[in-house]
This record gives C-alpha cells, sequence and structure tokens, in this order.
C-alpha cells in the first residue's frame, strides 16, 4: 500500500493562504468566469477560489518531455481547480507580477501551458529545471522549479547580458507551496 503523500493537502493550504489576502472585484471575478470551463463557473459565482477537480489530469505527457515524472507537487497544483495564481513576490528583482495560471480548464493545452518547454526557451537546462511560470512585459523571464529540491527560482539578466548563455537564476522560494503562500496578489486589492 503505498504512503500517502500530503502533496495535496499542502497545496490547499498554501492556496487557502494566498486567496486569504484580499477580497476580489467584480472585475476580477468576471475575469475568472471568461476563463474558466463552463462546468466550474457556479463555484467561481460563489468565490470559490479552488475546489477539488472532478477527475484528475492525465499527467503521461510530462514525462515525454521531461524524461521524468512530475513533481507530486505540481500533480497537486493541477490536480486543484483554482482561478489564477498570480503576483508580486518579496525575492523578485523584477517590478513586474509572476504568473503561474489559472487551472480552471480541462483543456491540457491550456492546463499545462508552462510546462511544456518548447514553447518557451530552449536554454533552460530541463535536466535540472521546470518552468512553472513567467512574468514581464510579453513574458520576459520565467520562474522554474530547480527538480532535484522543490526550490522555485527566477530568470535573471543583467543589463549587460546580451547572449542566452548569461542566463543567472535567483532564489524566490524553498517550495511551491511556501512561494505561493508568499505571493502578493495583484487583483485582491481593495
Amino acid at each position: 500500500m503505498p504512503i500517502f503523500d500530503f502533496s495535496e493537502f499542502k497545496m490547499q493550504l498554501a492556496l487557502s493562504k494566498y486567496f486569504s489576502k484580499g477580497k476580489a472585484t467584480p472585475e476580477y471575478i468576471n475575469l475568472c468566469l471568461s476563463e474558466c470551463d463552463p462546468r466550474y463557473k457556479n463555484e467561481v459565482r460563489q468565490c470559490n477560489w479552488f475546489f477539488p477537480r472532478e477527475e484528475k489530469p492525465d499527467f503521461s505527457f510530462f514525462k515525454k518531455i521531461y524524461g521524468y515524472e512530475m513533481p507530486n507537487i505540481l500533480k497537486a497544483y493541477y490536480s486543484i481547480c483554482h482561478v489564477n495564481v498570480a503576483g508580486f513576490h518579496k525575492n523578485s528583482p523584477y517590478k513586474e507580477g509572476i504568473g503561474l495560471g489559472s487551472t480552471l480548464t480541462d483543456d491540457s493545452e491550456k492546463l499545462f501551458f508552462f510546462c511544456d518547454p518548447k514553447g518557451f526557451t530552449d536554454i533552460i537546462d530541463t535536466s535540472k529545471y521546470i518552468t512553472i511560470g513567467a512574468g514581464g512585459t510579453y513574458s520576459s523571464y520565467f520562474v522554474v522549479m530547480e527538480r532535484d529540491t522543490g526550490r522555485i527560482f527566477i530568470e535573471y539578466y543583467d543589463d549587460d547580458d546580451v547572449a542566452d548563455e548569461h542566463i543567472k537564476y535567483i532564489f524566490l522560494a524553498d517550495s511551491l507551496t511556501k512561494f505561493i503562500m508568499e505571493l502578493d496578489p495583484p487583483n485582491f486589492r481593495n
């Protein structure tokens, strides 16, 4: 019998803390409604910002792309339906917000948008890092999870760096759940 995996419980706690930081505006609710699958609209109208998914997503694509299984904490992130997780992080060198995205869809192309490195950049070492989010104007930098440790980093380029090989990573958080709890959500400000 497998050992119980606490990943979904940890993710629910992180999302609870994130969404407790403010009250949503009507504009934000309308934005969420426009982005979600029709079957989840009632949940969003009732301001349920996260809730269990009816069926677990198929994560087999991930191994085909990366060559290894998706980490449990990322599976937990995508196994829970939730509205957009985005905001500002205290350790980020950028003034623009960071987006991890919404999981209010069953469309795998939209659901796993940030997980597919083919759509972003070919310089991220996918044996070490998993792309989990982006920020800046026109997605000018990426947020990654270190495969071996689960720590979260953000790409950083000095003003003098023009070549892709000069990519640096700045530490943001020890884990994805801690990172989510530390985000300051922009859409919830009154």
